[in-house]
């Protein structure tokens, strides 16, 4: 398996070596070429561009492709990624509207679409769904460079074309396409967290173009080193009020990325086939010191301490190989094979625990973790696109899509104790072997009523089979189909005007770890495996317009999901040994909605070119949601936001060529109802981004980035069952970059 992975790294390698000899000895002979001919002439640096088209007032919106789409997406473009506080792809998407990140502030690792979990979301890259290691179907966004995204795409209510999986909806992220001509853009950045200099890097470089009317290519890679420390306290009190513990929390991460991608094309009358390597690599190192004191105890025997150190390493290698052919000038077949494989290593995490005996903080314990994930998935998808003038116009497009994956977690903890003696700690649900084959095929039609308005009805039939086992449980299988049905309307009012509705059905398939057949028995309850868990099902409506102007836009969408079988841990009301037996079960009945607003602002129209420059952007997302449980009791979905919001500016100064982005996030929590009948809520508070590009020589620009400007920190406040409560304060400082860039 790793030898294959070998032969891709190979061969991506080999793809940078040819384009840094081809690329500049072509560049090379065009412009002899153009000095012979007394015709040389000075390519226009892309930034030049940008100013021209500002200066004659291009008169397309940059939302105006969303006019003409009868799906309801909202998305961001190369430039505004470039323009902004963007160093991986999770710093890009979450300023877009209806999105929340996970994490600390400045950690933007997992999305969360309308406020619902990480594991209602989907992503891929193109025309895949990419594997990582986490247990709930993400791809976490800091893995992937914003350098290597062309667009990044927010399908709220997909149509048959798209994969079902998914309540939340989907992120579609396109990689940069190879330049018509030889060019490319290089960034070199350094700054800091806890202070300048401390070995934050941010580098990457891009180049490519077409070798005449056959060959293309274009190879892009990137070095990002962030090393920051996170800091978390936590205070609990009792009934009364009166303190009754205190912990401190310090974790330093050295997180230290590499990628690589690449893309060669070749191009022929009436197609072109392109062969897609791609590599993502993430070393994290981290060091976390833990203090606790109970000061219900005695000051002598109040404290207690841990220290945990981990290497952690994931990788995803693989590849696509697209094709694109036009059977005739109207007719176009897509297909697109490909192989990626994630694996996950943690190695050599231990953990040491101190307590305070008598003044004097004593050895108490290690536990040494080993863990390793693997994920190898095969995909093919195939769609054909057939325009037909039957009475009306129509697009029939129809096709089939098959993913082959294996997957498999295997971890195991050890206890050592002062003397010695070692017990094992792996639990059941530790290991597991899951095989999931997917099969699907879809059919849908664009109908034209009129000039302006369409109806776009369609299917999806998927079957997934499954095969689940541990090292005790015997192996189980499953299968299952869904029949999801679609249909999408839109009427184009005016040329700047478009109203859309979109109605369909939806799934969300288990997470990994609750598939597996596991029995784990605890020091209260026993906790049972499910392979046989449905997935949720849901059925999704999106009304909503967009009016999109050269200097205004204002976007609308309300959104509402009927959700059934949401997936919840249960009592099944049986017991053994005197412990009751819990279960992951399909139990959760209820409904999420909401509104999403955009809007957009330039000022070209005044004529003046010292605010013709400028241009402001906001949105807002309003959430509600209602869950049933098993017991009956009522409660929003966890961890959902009630209100979001993003302002931001942007303005460039044509003289010098200053290009100044600020941008602002607030979020409003919701308050998460625990299991337990705890009740947790966040505080709000706004977080701030600046960035600042200044023109210097020619194809040369410095930039200062600053994210989380203000060093907020996330606070949450939890109250308890039993009268007790919980305060956490939690922080990863802002980062400052300084840096050159240079486009060619």
């Amino acid at each position: 398996m790793w030898t294959r992975n070998a032969e891709l790294v190979g061969i991506f390698l080999a793809g940078i070596l040819l384009a840094s000899t081809v690329f500049p000895a072509m560049a090379q002979q065009e412009k002899e070429k153009e000095e012979d001919a007394g015709k040389a002439e000075k390519p226009i640096p892309l930034e030049e561009l940008r100013v021209r088209e500002f200066l004659y007032h291009q008169a397309e919106a940059p939302e105006e492709r969303r006019l003409s789409d009868a799906i309801p997406t909202t998305n961001i473009s190369r430039e505004q990624i470039d323009d902004r506080v963007n160093r991986r792809v999770g710093d890009a998407v979450k300023r877009m509207p209806g999105v929340f990140m996970g994490g600390a502030p400045g950690e933007n690792n997992d999305i969360r679409l309308r406020g619902l979990d990480k594991e209602f979301t989907r992503v891929q890259i193109d025309n895949v769904v990419v594997p990582d290691g986490g247990e709930k179907r993400e791809l976490q966004l800091n893995r992937i460079p914003a350098y290597l995204i062309e667009e990044v795409t927010i399908i709220r209510n997909p149509t048959a074309e798209y994969e079902s999986d998914g309540l939340a909806g989907r992120v579609k992220l396109k990689t940069r396409p190879i330049p018509e001509r030889f060019s490319g853009n290089a960034r070199l950045g350094s700054g800091g967290r806890e202070h300048f200099g401390d070995g934050t890097w941010s580098n990457s470089i891009s180049a490519g173009g077409r070798i005449g009317d056959l060959l293309g290519a274009m190879g892009t890679f990137s070095f990002n080193r962030d090393p920051f420390v996170k800091n978390k306290t936590e205070r609990q009190f009792k009934a009364g009020g009166e303190a009754k513990t205190t912990n401190g929390e310090q974790e330093a991460k050295n997180l230290e990325a590499t990628d690589a991608f690449f893309d060669v094309g070749l191009f022929y009358k009436g197609g072109e086939v392109h062969v897609k390597p791609l590599m993502l690599r993430l070393n994290e190192n981290k060091d976390k010191k833990k203090t606790a004191r109970d000061l219900t105890k005695a000051a002598a025997n109040d404290e207690t301490s841990e220290r945990e150190r981990e290497d952690k390493i994931k990788q995803t290698v693989g590849g696509a190989v697209e094709h694109r052919h036009e059977l005739t000038p109207k007719i176009k077949f897509e297909h697109t094979m490909a192989y990626y494989s994630n694996r996950e290593d943690k190695g050599d995490k231990t953990k040491d625990s101190f307590k305070e005996t008598k003044s004097v903080m004593t050895f108490d314990k290690r536990e040494v973790e080993e863990e390793r994930k693997e994920d190898q998935t095969w995909n093919y998808n195939a769609k054909l696109t057939v325009p037909l003038t039957f009475v009306l116009p129509q697009e029939l497009k129809t096709g089939f899509a098959m993913r082959f994956r294996d997957r498999f977690r295997d971890k195991t903890k050890i206890e050592i104790k002062p003397d010695g003696t070692s017990t094992d700690k792996t639990t059941p649900k530790d290991t597991y072997f899951l095989k999931e084959n997917y099969f699907a095929g879809f059919a849908q039609n664009e109908v034209w009523l009129t000039d302006r308005f369409s109806l776009l009805p369609g299917v999806r039939v998927e079957y997934v089979t499954l095969t689940a086992r541990d090292r005790i449980s015997p192996e189980a299988n499953r299968g299952f189909t869904d029949v999801n049905p679609s249909i999408h309307t839109l009427w184009r009012a005016t040329d700047q005007l478009s109203f859309k509705t979109a109605f369909s059905r939806a799934v969300n398939r288990p997470k990994f770890d609750e598939l597996s057949p596991f029995e784990q028995e605890d020091a209260n309850k026993i906790i049972i495996g499910n392979p046989d868990l449905d997935p949720a099902r849901a059925w999704n409506l999106d009304v909503g317009f967009d009016y999109a102007h050269r200097d205004l836009f204002f976007g609308v969408n309300f959104f509402h999901k009927w959700v059934k079988g949401v997936i919840e841990e249960v009592d099944t009301g049986e017991d053994r040994n005197g412990k009751s037996v819990f279960q992951m079960q399909n139990v959760g009945d209820g409904w999420v909605r909401g509104v999403e607003l955009e809007q957009r602002l330039g000022f070209n129209w005044t004529g003046f070119d010292w605010i013709g420059g400028l241009t402001l952007w906001a949105n807002q997302t309003v959430l509600d949601s209602q869950l049933e449980e098993a017991s009956g009791k009522k409660r929003p979905f966890k961890e959902q936001p009630k209100f979001i919001t993003n302002l931001g500016l942007n303005y460039e100064l044509i003289p010098r060529t200053t290009i100044l982005t600020f941008s602002a996030n607030f979020v409003k929590p919701g308050v998460n109802h625990e299991a337990s009948g705890d009740i947790k809520r966040v505080t709000p508070d706004w977080q701030f981004d600046l960035a600042l590009r200044r023109h210097l020589i020619e194809g040369f620009y410095g930039f200062v980035e600053v994210d989380n400007l203000t060093n907020v920190q996330r606070v949450e406040v939890t109250h308890k069952a039993n009268g007790e409560s919980v305060r956490k304060k939690e922080g990863a400082n802002r980062t400052i970059l300084v840096g050159l860039s240079y486009s060619f």
